[in-house]
């Protein structure tokens, strides 16, 4: 099964982050699409620290 996607246009308010992009993925061809990294720790990580483990 391959993947299309055609003419994706994304605006946040005034600010346009995606114009007319375009993606073909064949079938058997695996693609990452990376963006920023935010780190965020779950809530048990988090409580566990405050246990003071």
């Amino acid at each position: 099964m391959s993947i299309e996607i055609a003419n994706i246009k994304k605006s946040f308010g005034r600010t346009q982050v995606l114009n007319d992009i375009s993606l073909d993925i064949p079938s058997g061809q695996m693609v990452a699409l990376l963006g920023p990294f935010r780190f965020r720790e779950n809530h048990a990580a988090a409580d566990y620290r405050r246990a003071g483990a």
